[in-house]
């Protein structure tokens, strides 16, 4: 009855966690939020090799947050797939260009690919450390943490290997302010509206 773990490299248990993170996103978005861009359907499939990237207008909070942190659930996979450095960032990349080529309705985006590819290393490698050193003070904090832990160790049984240098400490600064950030957007080469974001309060994490 004891539970044997396997302490070897697992590319495809990175690539399927990819693949299936990208899956459940993209029925939330079209299902549960019903955005545009998700109703993706055959004819996006067909040939999809053939479309052209594009620089979208997203705004700060979608290309800065969202994108690096759902880079670094590739990335979390990866790493707790026992993949190098090297080899996680690629499993992101493949990642990032999964979604934006077969799971938006848009053209591919070449910001997205870069803030989620690049991103994903700095959060996702600070979340992968710091998910390892809050197993010594409770396990469900580190799934918060690394929730990719969920398929890496429950469902494929790997033994993530430990790393030299984990995060530690973790505090958490707040301040009030005011941010407004105002997207341009444009329709068939014209201008079509103009999008603000505001954000009203503004978190700091310090580590």
């Amino acid at each position: 009855g004891q539970k044997t773990w396997s302490e070897k490299k697992h590319p495809l248990a990175a690539l399927t966690a990819a693949t299936g993170f990208n899956i459940l996103l993209s029925s939330y978005n079209r299902f549960v939020i019903r955005t545009g861009w998700a109703t993706v359907g055959a004819e996006d499939f067909d040939k999809f090799w053939e479309k052209k990237p594009e620089w979208d207008p997203d705004w700060y909070w979608t290309n800065f947050f969202l994108h690096p942190y759902q880079g670094a659930q590739y990335y979390m996979a990866s790493r707790g797939s026992n993949l190098g450095c090297a080899s996680s960032f690629a499993v992101t990349f493949l990642g990032s260009l999964m979604w934006e080529y077969l799971c938006e309705s848009t053209p591919p985006s070449i910001n997205d690919q870069v803030y989620t590819s690049i991103g994903s290393f700095c959060v996702g490698e600070m979340f992968y450390r710091l998910s390892q050193e809050a197993d010594s003070l409770n396990h469900l904090f580190a799934l918060a943490v690394n929730p990719q832990r969920l398929w890496t160790e429950h469902v494929w049984q790997i033994k993530q290997k430990s790393t030299s240098g984990n995060i530690n400490s973790l505090s958490l600064g707040f301040q009030l302010g005011n941010y407004t950030g105002i997207t341009k957007t444009h329709g068939s080469g014209n201008l079509a509206s103009s999008q603000t974001e505001i954000f009203p309060v503004l978190a700091g994490i310090n580590f």
